[in-house]
């Protein structure tokens, strides 16, 4: 028997886990508020090793980025695949930083700007025929 034939909610009970649910995915959908965040590039096959790893340093965080920016770590060189990210900044259009394989890189993609959200997500490159493959969106600040 399945869990939701053998688990009956009220009405009222119902709404109220709606209503506590939705609130939950609201409140973690918000920008981060940190100075850094990270996201590892993973392969999709077999037990998802990782591929690459992404920090944002946001406003002059870590100098050696630059203000606003990226380091971009390949970190299973020989794999076929660049690591780079895709980015926005308010709702302007996406664009990449460079692509990266067998190294780390560093790069600013906004100067001392007034503060605004910029998406972004590690992707992973094919060496070969170009064939993109992204984590998630990432949701922080620049500033």
């Amino acid at each position: 028997m399945a869990l939701r034939e053998r688990i009956r909610l009220s009405p009222m009970r119902s709404a109220a886990v709606v209503a506590s649910t939705l609130g939950l995915l609201v409140a973690t959908a918000g920008s981060a508020s940190a100075a850094t965040s990270q996201s590892f590039v993973y392969h999709w096959s077999g037990s998802r090793p990782i591929a690459g790893e992404v920090w944002f340093n946001s406003a002059n965080h870590n100098p050696a980025v630059g203000r606003n920016g990226f380091t971009i770590k390949d970190r299973m060189c020989g794999d076929g695949w660049f690591i780079a990210v895709k980015y926005r900044i308010g709702s302007g259009s996406w664009r990449w930083t460079s692509g990266i394989s067998c190294s780390e890189i560093n790069q600013s993609v906004a100067g001392n700007v007034a503060r605004q959200t910029i998406q972004w997500r590690g992707c992973k490159i094919s060496e070969t025929d170009g064939l993109t493959e992204c984590e998630g969106i990432r949701n922080d600040y620049v500033d």
